[in-house]
């Protein structure tokens, strides 16, 4: 009888035994596969344009590109050949451009990298005031700022200016640099 009581006890306790590591063995495969899952793309879109406008229907920012995809982790969209047009408070016009773009959280932060260039033309966009030249920037378009770590090159009106790292208000037209700062001026005469 001792046997038989030993014996279902360690069945019993084999059982419940291979069922918790069954159990755990399926819930890291379930969170497993939801991880592999959100990594992967969920849609992509090409000739993509969005448009942001103010309360009285005039565009703010314009961001377009020939290629998106979307990742469901933390919402993320990857561009390639990114363009994001803005207007400053003078209704000039502000160009950024680069190869690779990517935004995080409904595009509140955009990074791009691989020849980014940040163009500012008069409110007609007939005349191109300055230019800078990146290998990297972020931009937060909701805000009208962008910034960089990275050496850049400005341009504006016959004047060259270098400088390690900028921040850019796109909405007062100014622009900060950082360090490293080196200049040539070119006079008309």
């Amino acid at each position: 009888m001792r046997d038989r009581i030993s014996f279902f006890t360690t069945l019993i306790l084999l059982i419940i035994s291979a069922t918790c590591w069954l159990a755990i063995k399926t819930a890291q495969s379930s969170l497993l596969d939801e991880k592999q899952n959100n990594s992967d793309p969920d849609f992509f879109m090409q000739d993509v344009v969005y448009l942001q406008m103010d309360d009285f229907g005039k565009m703010q920012n314009k961001i377009s590109t020939p290629s998106l995809t979307h990742y469901a982790l933390q919402s993320t969209y990857v561009f390639s050949y990114p363009r994001i047009e803005m207007l400053d408070k003078n209704n000039d016009l502000w160009l950024i451009t680069a190869n690779n773009g990517k935004s995080i959280n409904d595009s509140e932060t955009v990074f791009f990298w691989d020849n980014v260039e940040i163009k500012q033309f008069n409110a007609t966009a007939t005349l191109q005031k300055s230019v800078i030249t990146t290998s990297a920037a972020t931009i937060y378009p909701h805000r009208k700022f962008a910034e960089t770590d990275q050496p850049i090159l400005f341009n504006q009106g016959g004047s060259v200016v270098q400088s390690t790292g900028a921040k850019l208000d796109l909405e007062s037209a100014k622009v900060q640099l950082l360090s490293k700062v080196r200049g040539i001026y070119e006079s008309a005469h």
